[in-house]
């Protein structure tokens, strides 16, 4: 149960397949069900610790954005009237995605282009024999996308292929539940909700001595530690309504999402698409 419980914890919806897959293949169905609860249920633990420690550093920071902002009001202003001829002149930089007209800019557009991506991790994986991760090597390859203007923010939202792909996604995770009964779900209530805790501890430990080294606040620490109980997009929705609940006005809300949301959404992906996978890939075979 330790072992299959591990990798879920990282955050890692890969992970967890991974761990309940090869728990159904040994013949263990309750400990299938348990690796896939655990990733369940890691949300009533993460998203309120998430979003009290993201309002509480937002407010803190809010705080100082205001004090800082009277005293250099002036200076802004002469500053903003010697750049604003020169930013002026400054051409917006042209991307592939600037190029396409956009009454060509559909749903099959953007999922034609995801698919490109998709046969390039397939062509890779093909000559190196699977040498890399795929979760990690889909991530540069839409990264590398990104960086190239081929792929543009939130696709799959402008494909409107979110939702249903979502749903699969979760789909996918329910499969192990397919012969189970009340009594092994009951059963496993007390060590899914051990775990879960148990975990919870050594993330808070482990980021305020971390937090520490690096210099953030504990506040700050815990919201980027917590992210193994979150992922993306719920590290995004929880931040974005962080960021909109403490600033009062459109600067002070593009200040926090400036400062909060890229800690967010890397630490989300260094922990659930690249640690629990790794993690998985190590605790599977001691299984």
């Amino acid at each position: 149960m330790a072992l299959a419980a591990v990798p879920p914890l990282t955050g890692g919806g890969m992970a967890t397949i991974i761990m309940s897959d090869q728990a159904a293949a040994m013949g263990l169905p309750e400990i299938a069900m348990l690796a896939t609860l655990i990733f369940v249920f890691q949300g009533f633990f993460g998203f309120p610790l998430t979003s009290f420690f993201l309002r509480k550093e937002g407010r803190v920071m809010i705080e100082q954005f205001r004090k800082n902002k009277s005293s250099k009001s002036s200076a802004k202003t002469s500053a903003a009237s010697g750049t604003a001829v020169s930013k002026a002149t400054v051409s917006e930089k042209k991307t592939i995605n600037s190029l396409v007209p956009e009454k060509y800019k559909t749903p099959t557009y953007y999922l034609t282009k995801l698919g490109i991506l998709a046969v390039i991790v397939y062509i890779i994986n093909l000559f190196t024999g699977q040498f890399f991760s795929q979760t990690i090597l889909e991530i540069a390859i839409g990264v590398i996308g990104v960086m190239c203007g081929f792929l543009e923010k939130e696709p799959l939202k402008k494909a409107q292929s979110m939702g249903i792909l979502q749903l699969c996604l979760t789909a996918s995770f329910m499969r192990n539940f397919a012969d189970s009964t009340p009594q092994q779900l009951f059963g496993l209530i007390v060590p899914i909700f051990g775990f879960l805790v148990m975990a919870s501890i050594a993330i808070a430990v482990a980021s305020i001595l971390v937090g520490k080294v690096m210099k953030f606040s504990v506040s700050m620490s815990m919201a980027i530690g917590l992210n193994c109980f979150l992922g993306f997009p719920f590290n995004y929705i929880i931040c974005d309504e962080a960021v909109n609940a403490v600033g009062e006005t459109e600067e002070e809300r593009e200040y926090l999402n400036g400062i909060l949301m890229p800690k967010m959404i890397i630490s989300g992906i260094v922990a659930v698409s690249m640690v629990s996978t790794l993690v998985a890939g190590m605790f599977v075979g001691m299984m």
